[in-house]
């Protein structure tokens, strides 16, 4: 049975705090923060955050791009989940960590 957890990445601000979320339910995680998901082992963690990003103009024409990397820990098991941004788009991501479908909706802002 696959299950699924919805992410949403809105802001890139310091933060050390733990909240509980559902699963099939879509939360918000800061730069640093963990959230356990209630009734699993599942702990995911907005680890790093590359930003290489720039208005687009003509000293940037592409806009540039962030990079996002997610710890995810079921139990024992620990992976690195990374997403690529690509400009001032967001970016829609499902990823397969063990029985759990994450599908991550990441939009960076300042």
């Amino acid at each position: 049975m696959l299950r699924r957890l919805l992410l949403s990445i809105f802001t890139i601000t310091l933060a050390a705090c733990a909240l509980t979320v559902e699963l099939n339910k879509t939360f918000q995680l800061k730069y640093g923060a963990t959230a356990n998901v209630k009734d699993t082992p599942l702990k995911v963690t907005f680890q790093h955050v590359i930003d290489n990003r720039c208005v687009v103009d003509p000293g940037c024409e592409n806009g540039g791009s962030a990079e996002v990397s997610l710890n995810v820990t079921n139990g024992d098991s620990v992976k690195v989940v990374s997403v690529s941004i690509p400009g001032t788009e967001s970016a829609s991501v499902k990823t397969q960590v063990d029985s759990y479908e994450f599908q991550r909706k990441i939009m960076l802002s300042m």
